[in-house]
């Protein structure tokens, strides 16, 4: 009974002292937390390394390398809270809260944890330089013995931040490194094409018209579906709530009278699960069904694998590759890979694509 009343207390203490200070202040949060914007996202812990007491990497200290899988499976979320007085920091599942201030009194960036027992950590510290240094305010006891603090830096990096663990064990006199996580931006596609803006799909967005050249007039699968050569258009477009991206394909089956049919219709959502934009399209004219993804590369072209279910009850395995042709983004090349004998065979047939008004 008594560990449960101590457990009690110490949670109403650590909640009761987030909130004095929210009285105490002025509604509009203090300059200086614009310095932490880079902290603010979704974010997935891509790597981690840790030190043992002497400087010697090792894969993982007791306990980490199962809480470090779960980091990064699961999103690791900080928002701005209170009219953005703080900045809350957790995962889904997680038992650990998280809490970033600035104290206009002291002049000082704070950092709180909370876990599910009550148990609270505070660091305090300043930017030196662009690195934000935080330190406890007191030394914990160690289990081998003595005192131990831990001294936190964070610093921006390309689409991420770093945070690296130091120690000491003179009281702050001499610091060790003990581990640094690289904590990479959640893409767009994760957090949903709300943000599509920074999106390669985004290029996308409009119409395009294919130029099929002639040499292809005999190949075996244009003779199948295309013997005449005709050209398509692909039309990207927003759905309703900006959170859908829905694609058509119209066939220009007769040109010299601008009649177009729609033979492919299809939509692009995200798919939190394959941490992947999920495609589904339908073949209207040969009852097909596309099941896949689309994916980047750091040039934005993309590659789209797929399955295609035939009617009949086949199905086979594709792989389209998308390259752009120019830095205005008004030219890709359109590359298909069939899935044969255990590996992606190329499919013999280049498409162009323009973008038309």
């Amino acid at each position: 009974m008594k560990k449960i009343i101590v457990i009690i207390s110490l949670t109403i203490f650590s909640t009761s002292a987030i909130h004095s200070q929210i009285n105490v202040r002025q509604k509009a949060p203090p300059k200086e937390m614009t310095n932490l914007e880079f902290l603010i996202g979704k974010w997935r812990n891509s790597s981690d390394q840790w030190f043992d007491s002497n400087g010697k990497p090792i894969e993982v200290i007791r306990g980490k390398k199962a809480q470090s899988q779960k980091k990064k499976k699961v999103p690791y979320e900080i928002q701005p809270i209170m009219e953005g007085l703080y900045l809350e920091g957790g995962a889904s599942g997680d038992f650990v809260r998280a809490y970033f201030y600035f104290n206009d009194v002291e002049k000082k960036y704070y950092h709180l944890a909370i876990d599910f027992m009550g148990a609270t950590s505070i660091m305090t510290g300043d930017f030196d330089e662009d690195v934000l240094v935080l330190t406890d305010i007191l030394p914990q006891t160690n289990p081998k013995g003595g005192t131990i603090m831990w001294r936190r830096k964070l610093s921006k990096i390309d689409d991420g931040f770093l945070s690296v663990y130091e120690y000491s064990s003179d009281n702050g006199q001499t610091w060790k490194m003990r581990g640094k996580q690289t904590m990479k931006r959640v893409t767009s596609i994760e957090a949903g094409l709300k943000e599509i803006a920074t999106n390669p799909l985004q290029n996308l967005i409009g119409n395009w018209k294919s130029s099929l050249d002639k040499k292809y007039k005999d190949h075996p699968v244009i003779k199948k579906v295309n013997p005449e050569l005709k050209g398509h258009i692909i039309s990207f477009k927003w759905g309703a709530s900006k959170e859908v991206l829905r694609l058509s394909i119209y066939n220009l089956d007769r040109p010299s009278k601008g009649d177009t049919i729609k033979f492919i219709d299809g939509i692009i959502v995200p798919d939190n699960t394959l941490r992947a934009l999920k495609m589904i399209e339908y073949n209207v004219d040969s009852d097909i069904y596309f099941d896949g993804t689309y994916s980047f590369d750091k040039s934005g072209n993309i590659t789209r694998n797929y399955t295609a279910s035939f009617d009949n009850g086949s199905s086979a395995k594709f792989r389209e590759k998308w390259i752009w042709q120019n830095e205005n983004k008004t030219h890709f090349k359109w590359y298909t890979e069939r899935f044969e004998n255990d590996k992606f065979m190329d499919a013999g047939i280049v498409v162009d694509y323009y973008r038309i008004e």
